[in-house]
């Protein structure tokens, strides 16, 4: 396993995690929480196969795994102290968690935190967040790539 340092972003590939030297210190650290998470579906074998999954499985998992690594992101950050860059999106986050804990009236458990952090970020990556360039958000992206990968079954 390997981290190395990279100029156009950051992400896991093939077991080394590559984090944007570009960026403040204070976002690579988020960028490394989120990639780690990344990098532990790769080496346990929990990353979803392009070539032998149905798309709808592939792309359900593909966005389970970036919807996890992004809530756990967001529990990295404030176990630091919430202090430095928030990762993307965190102010939505903490305003949803706030909203609800005020619903209930006490604190929520970390299994409804869960629940509510995941909810929010599946919302954003389906509605919100898209590629500066692809105008397309992630479900489309990696339909995209399934598509790429199994030109041949399909007889494309």
């Amino acid at each position: 396993i390997k981290i190395k340092t990279s100029t156009k972003g950051s992400f896991q590939m093939g077991g080394e995690v590559y984090i944007d030297n570009n960026e403040p210190f204070d976002k690579q650290v988020n960028s490394l929480s989120h990639e780690i998470n990344h990098l532990h579906d790769y080496v346990f074998g929990k990353q979803p196969d392009v070539t032998k999954m149905p798309k709808a499985e592939f792309v359900k998992k593909k966005m389970d795994n970036e919807i996890r690594a992004h809530y756990k992101t967001y529990l990295a950050f404030e176990e630091r102290g919430a202090k430095g860059a928030q990762p993307l999106g965190y102010a939505g986050f903490k305003a949803k968690v706030d909203q609800e804990t005020k619903k209930k009236g006490k604190a929520l458990t970390a299994a409804e935190k869960e629940k509510v952090g995941k909810e929010y970020l599946e919302e954003q990556y389906k509605k919100v967040w898209v590629g500066s360039k692809s105008g397309k958000n992630y479900y489309q992206k990696w339909e995209e790539y399934w598509d790429q990968n199994n030109k041949r079954k399909s007889g494309s």
